[in-house]
């Protein structure tokens, strides 16, 4: 069958498939198709499959020789992604492959390498990745990062917490277990064949790297502890980050706050988030500094999320005073401010990030609290409820440091504004986004006036969840609270 062989020529061009393993591979496909293999070169346009970024156009010939057996999709798309594990290099030999290039032509190469690998075995779906809508908006002379995500579920805070509570009988116990590796899939979890992970060690504890397959940003990915453990903060977690941009110096990492609301969705397992990016919190000037000698620098950031930012050349210094701050902001309460550490349960964490610049260590501790009250039950320090047509769910890392990653459901939104309003229609269910473009929109400047209002409910975002706000309070409690530190 033509697919069949032209799979195996892709295989052989983009996946490293030896020539010796083609026909073993090819009848493994078959099997799943239900074909006879035939091998016949004439089929293939070698320069073309040479040619392609991506397996999409092979993909769907696939698909559809599929869905003449089954017509189920979920069925089809697992179908898919076995095959795609086929044609891959097995994890253990592209493992070595990454860090024979990483020790030859260092870890930048390695990385990219890896990044494209997955796209080119379909694990990232890179063209339903490249339709996420993208644009920047100004806030302090930085530009915020804005996208909407059309590959990610939205997600409730409720699903979290449930999460976290659930019993864990099933295999893989979640998403980020290192058992997803060649597994199968079913009809609520996604087959992972064509994953390939790279392995190493953090301060004597075994974790892996992965490629997010929502790719928030380019070149995102989680590295994930080997062990399925609930996600916490303690002296380790600094370290953990630091001997990571030690590997990998050209890249940041950051733990979500293990806490519901203010984090990571999926806090029954250990993981960080990073990149190679330099996101807008990257860019953010001092607002004060709180401390400075010739060893270290700890200021406040002008960034409304709540931000303190560490900078030492010296590692251990480094570590010592990144936990100083995190623990003592692990029990600082502030009732003016509405900040309570604790009350049945822990309220106060913080979102650590590291990077490398110029052979220093740099660290931002964004400062969280997911307390909740009666006029506030999504949370008191979470998004305001006139801003959840935008934004509903946990605000993480990434979005705390300037990148919003806004849910699909936003762009068919935008659509039917933009189609009503140019046929002179109203929209059936008119919301604060629609009633805002009706009456600031002028002239060709639809598409502004709605990016526009989008940029500024972030901004706003970034605001609400603040502990310290930028008002003479907040910045007076922010100073205070720092000054508590012995550096």
């Amino acid at each position: 069958m033509r697919i069949v062989n032209e799979l195996i020529s892709y295989a052989k061009i983009h996946l490293g498939l030896n020539k010796f393993d083609e026909t073993y591979i090819a009848n493994q496909i078959c099997e799943i198709i239900g074909c006879t293999y035939s091998i016949d070169e004439s089929e293939v346009d070698n320069e073309y499959i040479m040619s392609m970024n991506t397996p999409d156009l092979l993909i769907d010939k696939l698909v559809e020789v599929l869905h003449i057996h089954d017509q189920d999709v979920k069925s089809v798309e697992r179908q898919v992604t076995k095959i795609m594990g086929l044609l891959s290099l097995m994890p253990s030999n592209y493992e070595s492959k990454f860090w024979e290039t990483y020790n030859v032509l260092g870890y930048d190469k390695a990385l990219d390498d890896l990044y494209d690998y997955q796209i080119k075995n379909n694990y990232i779906q890179k063209s339903k990745i490249d339709r996420n809508l993208k644009w920047t908006y100004l806030y302090k002379d930085i530009e915020l990062l804005i996208t909407i995500n059309r590959a990610k579920p939205e997600k409730d805070n409720k699903e979290a917490i449930q999460l976290l509570n659930k019993e864990e009988e099933k295999y893989p116990k979640c998403l980020l277990c290192y058992e997803n590796l060649g597994f199968q899939g079913n009809c609520s979890h996604p087959a992972r064949q064509n994953l390939r992970p790279v392995n190493f060690v953090l301060d004597g504890d075994e974790f892996f790297l992965q490629f997010s397959p929502y790719l928030y940003f380019d070149k995102h990915f989680i590295v994930i502890s080997k062990e399925h453990y609930q996600m916490k903060q303690s002296e380790k977690t600094i370290r953990h980050l630091t001997d990571f941009v030690d590997i990998f110096p050209n890249s940041f990492l950051g733990q979500n706050a293990p806490l519901p609301i203010i984090g990571a969705t999926i806090i029954n397992h250990e993981h960080y988030q990073g990149g190679t990016a330099k996101l807008p919190i990257m860019e953010a000037r001092d607002r004060f500094i709180a401390y400075k000698d010739k060893e270290l620098t700890v200021s406040y950031l002008d960034f409304d999320s709540s931000t303190v930012k560490v900078i030492s050349r010296d590692k251990e210094k480094f570590i010592e005073v990144m936990n100083r701050i995190m623990a003592t902001f692990k029990d600082y309460d502030n009732t003016t401010l509405g900040v309570l550490s604790k009350t049945t349960n822990q309220h106060n964490a913080v979102t650590p990030i590291v990077r490398s610049v110029n052979g220093n260590y740099e660290g931002y501790l964004v400062l969280r609290n997911n307390r909740i009250s009666i006029d506030k039950p999504e949370g008191i320090f979470h998004v305001r409820e006139k801003n959840h047509h935008i934004k509903k769910e946990s605000i993480g890392l990434i979005e705390a440091m300037g990148l919003f990653i806004l849910p699909g459901r936003l762009a068919n939104e935008i659509e039917d504004i933009k189609d009503c309003i140019k046929c002179g229609k109203v929209v059936d269910k008119p919301g604060m986004l629609h009633k805002y473009v009706v009456d600031n929109f002028v002239g060709n400047r639809l598409e502004d006036v709605i990016k526009e209002y989008i940029g500024e409910v972030c901004k706003e975002i970034l605001c609400d969840i603040a502990i310290f706000k930028d008002t003479a309070t907040g910045n007076k409690a922010a100073a205070e609270f720092l000054a508590k530190i012995n550096y």
